[in-house]
């Protein structure tokens, strides 16, 4: 058995080397930090900078809530309105205290952060006094800033003076609204008024401090990269220091740093803080590293690594196989830095065994699939189902809306309130721009190609202006697509809604955040607008015609099928490859491949009928094989598939419906009846010309009139048995018994304009 390196308790042990993060009191400062003569001390020149930036008119924590600018950031209160009076929040303790809230209270109203309820402020300076107040009394270690006070003991104190005036609890609402007072005050306080590195913070935001490195547009801004979950210890410092290297080096985007502190913490800490891991080099004798990769692997590949009784795919092992090895890469390479930075010597017993935990042997190959999965794919029908019902997510919140789907009966929905979420979900489906793209549009996203009189007279399909997108995903992409007028009405109406909503302002972002944001500066985060298309799921409950549920929330799918649409109506490779914004043709034809599976699908979704609509031995499978094999395209027709062998000719001309090699199905049904209804006029036609011109009358006697009545009569066997078929067998849209079936024509074209249309119908007024 190997000797891995363990404390009795699973956890580093006092003689084990662990030390604080932070260098001792007696290491060297760095140059960079050492004050000049008379300089202001490093310990409080970030406090200095940020009051120094506080208007006098904010500083004295004293506000009239019926006045602007004080009535921007705090909400209505009636006990808090009279005209003649002045509030004072001044806390009775030391000036940084009330210095602190001040600042706080100003950074709330400059950057809309949030609203403030005045008397939660009562009740938190309340608590406040009173905890200085006990500090002072009964401890030698007085309350110097607000960050001493941690939020959980602010808000039990609270608790109790409420529970003493008032003789019961509060409400779980004002304990709520109470407790998000003291945690927003001591994170902003602490992220950017405190002179600790940004990489020493147990939880590490972007919006918070401004000192991390990012992208100028970043979708997962509103995401922590948290410390807090990163178990042993040592781990976590290691974590620390090598996310810090890989964000400042640019190898590690934001959202990578979220998800790899997750795994790190979720996985490959879990597995050593369980097993006692409590040293930097896992095991004592380096022979042992490969066993105890082995043992880890066979964890990650067992229920046990998941806490649900199933295993994790192996995608995701093979993710955290390469994560671990990226970070003992990075610390085998910079271990004497990371000891002296962490303040543990043990980093420095890392040698080239472990640069090797996982050698070739032990990881199996990640292939990536040959095709994306076909029911990513939404036909024509089931997008205009979904468009048909995206009006409820817009109607005003609790208003009653009647929507009519393709061939379905009416239904009434209360309105969901969110018309921008509605917007944007027709964006992302117009344009194929994944879901972070569309939320992180410029204000002003549109570059117009023409003016507005050819503008007004253009056809609904064609492109008039090219949109402007974040591309965060992709380096060297142009960020623009052309785009049709009816982009530009709801992106001019987006841009009209945010200007009602912020009067006087304009915002940075098309979609600003509906929270925490009353002077718009932040763009719409994903988990909201998904949040809102959950709501609509829940709403409606939409099926597909293959009866699987038709989930809005995932909006990725509608890329793929403005991808598929694209090279399904002969757009060339490349020219889809700058749509989509992909830096390699092998990624756009993967849609290619995904539209060969889609074909397929959709051909072999029905069952085939020969003529005089009779059923066919063949099996579907057999029939697409035989049209599909040496590239017969020329068998197949506007309304079915020959099956004639490819040594034989056909002599039959126009009449395949009086021959044995013919076969149809029901997605050919509005081809039969369209040529029922020619070949009826065709002959009334003929009647009427022999009328006119011999002044008799032509009977269905006629050789030839008695053969087109032979075709309607074998029209007429078709259409029968193939409505017959579609009103047994074809799934209803809304998923909801008792329904009218569809009995739509699912295509795989011709979604996109579908999409065109229905926003055009359900434009506001305003917009038309």
């Amino acid at each position: 058995m190997p000797n891995f390196a363990r404390s009795a308790a699973g956890r580093p042990s006092p003689q084990d080397g662990t030390r604080s993060m932070r260098p001792d009191r007696d290491s060297p400062t760095p140059l960079a930090l050492i004050p000049e003569n008379g300089a202001e001390s490093p310990k409080t020149r970030r406090w200095g900078q940020r009051w120094a930036e506080v208007p006098e008119d904010w500083r004295t924590a004293t506000y009239r809530f019926d006045t602007a600018p004080h009535n921007e950031v705090f909400v209505r209160n009636t006990n808090y309105l009279r005209s003649d009076k002045s509030y004072p929040f001044a806390i009775h303790g030391p000036q940084r205290l009330t210095d602190e809230l001040a600042w706080w209270v100003w950074t709330c109203w400059k950057e809309g952060w949030r609203k403030i309820d005045p008397a939660m402020l009562a009740w938190w300076k309340r608590s406040i006094d009173e905890m200085v107040a006990r500090r002072a009394q009964f401890s030698h270690e007085p309350v110097n800033s607000l960050v001493d006070l941690q939020p959980e003991l602010v808000s039990s104190l609270a608790i109790e003076l409420f529970k003493h005036r008032k003789g019961r609890m509060p409400s779980a609402g004002n304990a709520r609204n109470l407790n998000s007072i003291h945690e927003s005050i001591h994170l902003l306080l602490s992220g950017r008024c405190v002179d600790t590195p940004w990489w020493e913070a147990p939880e590490w935001h972007l919006r918070v401090d401004d000192r991390i490195p990012r992208r100028e547009h970043e979708p997962s801004a509103n995401v922590i990269v948290s410390m807090r979950g990163i178990r042993p210890s040592w781990l976590r410092e290691g974590v620390r220091i090598w996310l810090r290297d890989q964000i400042i080096n640019e190898q590690y985007t934001w959202t990578t740093a979220v998800t790899t502190a997750r795994n790190m913490g979720g996985y490959f800490g879990r597995y050593c803080d369980e097993n006692g891991i409590s040293h930097p080099a896992l095991v004592t004798d380096p022979d042992d590293l490969r066993e105890f990769a082995a043992q880890f692997l066979s964890w990650l590949r067992s229920p046990a690594a998941t806490n649900r009784g199933t295993s994790m795919g192996q995608e995701q092992v093979s993710k955290t196989q390469t994560t671990v090895q990226a970070f003992y890469d990075h610390m085998t390479d910079e271990k004497a830095r990371i000891a002296k930075l962490t303040g543990d010597a043990r980093w420095n017993t890392l040698g080239a065994a472990h640069t090797i935990l996982f050698p070739r042997s032990m990881r199996k190959r990640r292939r990536t699939p040959d095709t994306i999965d076909a029911d990513k794919f939404i036909t024509a029908t089931d997008l205009s189902l979904m468009a048909c019902h995206i009006p409820v997510l817009g109607a005003p919140s609790g208003e009653k809306i009647t929507v009519t789907p393709p061939s379905g009966e009416p239904r009434t929905f209360t309105g969901l309130g969110d018309d921008s979420a509605m917007r944007a979900w027709f964006l992302q489906s117009l344009t194929g721009r994944r879901v972070s793209e569309i939320l992180m549009l410029d204000f002003e996203p549109l570059t117009m190609l023409y003016g507005p009189d050819q503008i007004a007279t253009a056809d609904s399909t064609a492109f008039v202006a090219r949109l402007r997108y974040q591309q965060t995903k992709v380096e060297g992409i142009d960020p623009t697509i052309l785009v049709e007028q009816e982009v530009v009405h709801l992106v001019r109406t987006q841009q009209q809604w945010v200007r009602d909503r912020f009067p006087g302002v304009e915002p940075p972002y098309l979609f600003p955040a509906l929270r925490f944001n009353h002077r718009g500066t932040e763009p719409r985060p994903r988990t909201s607008m998904y949040d809102a298309l959950r709501r609509l799921d829940t709403a409606v409950h939409l099926t597909d015609q293959g009866g699987q549920p038709l989930k809005f929330a995932k909006t990725h799918r509608l890329r793929h099928t403005r991808a598929t649409e694209l090279l399904a109506g002969g757009v060339p490779i490349h020219v889809v490859q700058r749509y989509l914004g992909h830096q390699s043709p092998e990624m756009t034809l993967r849609y290619a491949k995904t539209l060969a599976v889609t074909a397929e699908t959709e051909f072999l979704r029905y069952k085939k009928y020969g003529a005089d609509a009779r059923e066919l031995a063949l099996a579907p499978q057999e029939i697409y094989d035989m049209t599909m094999l040496g590239k017969r395209t020329d068998r197949i027709l506007p309304n079915g598939v020959c099956l004639l062998p490819p040594a034989q000719t056909c002599d039959k001309g126009n009449a395949c419906l009086g021959c044995s090699h013919f076969a149809t199905d029901r997605s050919n049904l509005h081809e039969h009846q369209a040529q029922r209804a020619a070949t009826q006029a065709l002959i009334e036609q003929r009647k009427r010309a022999y009328r006119d011109r011999t002044g008799d009358e032509l009977t269905d006697q006629n050789v030839w009139v008695q053969g087109r009545l032979a075709e309607v009569a074998k029209l007429d066997a078709i259409i029968e048995r193939l409505e017959q078929e579609a009103s047994t067998s074809a799934i209803g849209g809304a998923g909801v018994g008792g329904r009218t079936r569809l009995s739509v024509t699912p295509v795989t074209h011709g979604a996109h304009h579908e999409v065109l249309h229905l926003a055009r119908v359900n434009r506001p007024e305003s917009a038309l």
